[in-house]
Formats: structure tokens, C-alpha cells, sequence
């Protein structure tokens, strides 16, 4: 027979956008990797050109612009814009609003993507699309898989690593018909 892990308490790692793996953090199977560890970094063109839509948004709302610079709203040096007659305090204008809802947008499909709202808010922070995500791990456990490799091409839903739980784990025993008195 032999020990195998639970199928319930692993866990398939699988590339959320195609791309290349650009770094890999975990070296072999065997390693333990804690929840949230980085695991690898993934290039893809399609989430450089969603960032980059996120950047440009950002530009047309000044609360943005100083959230990118980390300093008070008040403080930032923002050219002035003209108010509508009916708004008043508060008020928004209409490209500050589309470009409010393009960014509530792209931010879900950062997220949809994998992207933690962490890395989200710090992309926003620098004003800078790289084009790479780290994803990181979900669970506790250890690796039981790995087809990691730095500079392989990988698409969408292709299993890169397992991860299983060692606390939870099952004795697959073969036993024959003659051997059942034993």
C-alpha cells in the first residue's frame, strides 16, 4: 500500500490568464509553502493591457491621482475644472463618473483574473502596468506537484502546481481475497 493525500485538502494551482511564468519561488516538490506565500510571477499581455486601461483611468478622477501619490486630495496640484450649474458640493462631473465606473470595472477584472486587491491598490499606487501577477498560495500544505518552470509558455486553466495538506491524508491499501483472514 501506500500514504496518499486526501483529494478533499489538495489544492491545483492553474495559470488564470494566459502568459509566461516569469519567476518561480517555489523550487521542487516536497517544499512547504504557508497561505499567501508567493509562488510564481506570470507575464501576460492581457492583463499589461487591462493595467494599462486602470492607469489611464485613474488619470481622470483627482482623488486617484493623489491616492498614486500618497498625500492628502487637497494637496494635489490638479488643474481646475468648471462646475456644472445644477451640481454642488460633491458633485461629480460626467467623465469623473464613467471614469469612476471604468475603474470599478477593470478592478473586478483584475480580480476575476487573480490579482489579490492588494497587488490592485499597489499598481495603482506606483501608476506603472508591468504586466505581471504573483500569485500566491491558498492554502497551507506542501508542494505534491510541480511544472513550474521560468520562461514557459502556459494557458489558461493549466495546472502548475498541487498543493496537499499533510494533516490529512489516506493509507491506500491493496489487499487480495486470500489475504483477508491476515
Amino acid at each position: 500500500g501506500r500514504i496518499d493525500y486526501d483529494s478533499a485538502h489538495t489544492t491545483e494551482i492553474t495559470a488564470f490568464m494566459p502568459g509566461v511564468v516569469d519567476r518561480v519561488y517555489v523550487k521542487r516538490a516536497g517544499q512547504f509553502v504557508r497561505w499567501g506565500d508567493p509562488l510564481f510571477d506570470i507575464y501576460s499581455s492581457d492583463l499589461l493591457e487591462t493595467q494599462r486601461q486602470l492607469i489611464s483611468a485613474t488619470r481622470h478622477v483627482p482623488s486617484f491621482l493623489a491616492f498614486q501619490a500618497g498625500s492628502a486630495h487637497t494637496a494635489q496640484d490638479v488643474p481646475v475644472q468648471a462646475r456644472s450649474v445644477t451640481g454642488g458640493a460633491g458633485q461629480r462631473t460626467p467623465e469623473q463618473e464613467a471614469a469612476l465606473e471604468t475603474l470599478k470595472a477593470i478592478r473586478r477584472k483584475l480580480s476575476i483574473l487573480g490579482l489579490p486587491k492588494r497587488d490592485i491598490d499597489e499598481m495603482m499606487k506606483k501608476g506603472e502596468a508591468t504586466g505581471i501577477a504573483t500569485v500566491y498560495a491558498p492554502m497551507y500544505g506542501q508542494v505534491i506537484e510541480h511544472k513550474a518552470f521560468e520562461g514557459m509558455y502556459v494557458n489558461t486553466g493549466a495546472a502548475i502546481l498541487t498543493i496537499g495538506d499533510p494533516q490529512f491524508v489516506w493509507a491506500r491499501l491493496d489487499a487480495y481475497e486470500a489475504d483477508y483472514p491476515w
